[in-house]
């Protein structure tokens, strides 16, 4: 979760029954060598590349990540401080 960047503490919190399929999935899977062995590398350019063709998990792991990268857009407190932003230059 951590090389994709996924805040693992707060998924937990939040979705603890996903947390837990996740961690079942990981636990029953056939490719825990090739797993652990890329985790130890840090995961290489070309292994990188191929970890979700071998992980039961990659497109929830995929899904997650992205989900939490999004931010929600700036909630301003009034109109003034709205107007204080500066629009980008043509």
């Amino acid at each position: 979760m951590d090389a994709l960047q996924i805040d693992h503490s707060k998924l937990a919190r939040d979705e603890p029954l996903l947390y837990r399929e996740l961690q079942g999935v990981c636990a029953l899977c056939p490719n825990k060598r090739d797993c652990s062995f890329d985790l130890a590398g840090g995961f290489d350019g070309m292994r990188w590349d191929e970890w979700w063709l071998y992980c039961p998990n990659s497109a929830m792991l995929t899904t997650i990540g992205a989900l939490q990268k999004c931010r929600h857009p700036p909630h301003y407190n009034s109109a003034s401080a709205f107007s204080r932003l500066q629009l980008p230059k043509e």
